[in-house]
């Protein structure tokens, strides 16, 4: 297979960073299937592969669903993300008080952290377009202001901050929003064949390491990661004869037909900017 265990999203996401063509994504397409990014993790969702990425270089990482409800992935000691949040919002002393919140508030304070580069943080908004929708009540319009404001500053680009707005369908997002030229667009689609190879290998370990990759490339060929963790979770406990069936004895170079009355089965690092 010639193509990556990388994310096509992923790589898009870090060259617009690194180029500094923007520091504020919006990720839209397949953003509901699973994503693959090692057997450590296993299968997770796209805004957790997007906090794992962006966590990697970086103090923190906020995530934001689509009602406003919050929740932090830290890697550095909670002294160091107290100091972060009583910076931008003074008196505060724990960050929870500001992540257990009112949205708006969060999202300016946020707003605050991004232009930071003493703290360097990523923000991870998932159903944002319920979040920022085109049709807004009083919440959503003063949430789209403030994220708005992270469009417009300057100061971001100077910093190893990012923001990573995810949409299930980018036409619902406030048009302030979607038509900004500092958003950068992403679309996410279906995993890479060395993905799928990978995951397959991952949950199924030594149940299928007599198959061949090109097999395996075959079954799952055109399939979402959601698809192939249902196929992992249905051979987890299968027959040799079943896994034999799934990935057919044709496409096994050198492997053993096995007998059998059972059915066929059918078949992220950000560096750290200079600036």
């Amino acid at each position: 297979m010639s193509d990556s265990l990388v994310n096509s999203w992923e790589v898009t996401l870090r060259e617009a960073y690194l180029d500094g063509r923007a520091n504020v994504f919006l990720l839209h397409g397949a953003v509901g299937d699973f994503q693959w990014i090692g057997s450590e993790d296993g299968f997770v969702s796209l805004s957790r592969a997007v906090s794992i990425l962006l966590g990697r270089s970086r103090e923190f990482v906020i995530r934001i669903d689509g009602a406003g409800d919050a929740e932090m992935d830290a890697t550095q000691p909670a002294a160091s993300t107290r100091a972060a949040f009583a910076w931008a919002r003074p008196g505060t002393r724990n960050p929870s008080e500001v992540l257990q919140g009112n949205p708006v508030v969060l999202l300016a304070t946020l707003g605050r952290l991004l232009q930071s580069p003493t703290h360097p943080c990523g923000v991870v908004v998932s159903q944002a377009d319920l979040l920022l929708g085109a049709q807004m009540d009083a919440l959503s319009r003063a949430a789209t202001a403030k994220v708005r404001q992270w469009l417009d500053m300057p100061e971001i680009r100077q910093t190893n901050n990012a923001a990573v707005l995810i949409a299930d369908d980018p036409d619902r997002l406030a048009m302030a929003l979607r038509h900004h030229p500092r958003l950068c667009r992403i679309e996410v689609g279906l995993p890479s064949e060395s993905a799928c190879v990978a995951a397959l290998r991952g949950e199924l370990a030594d149940r299928i390491e007599h198959i061949p990759d090109d097999a395996l490339v075959t079954a799952t060929r055109g399939q979402s990661l959601v698809q192939v963790a249902a196929l992992c979770s249905r051979l987890v406990a299968a027959s040799p004869g079943e896994i034999s069936h799934t990935f057919p004895a044709e496409d096994r170079a050198g492997a053993p037909a096995e007998e059998s009355d059972a059915p066929p089965t059918p078949s992220f690092e950000l560096e750290p900017t200079d600036g």
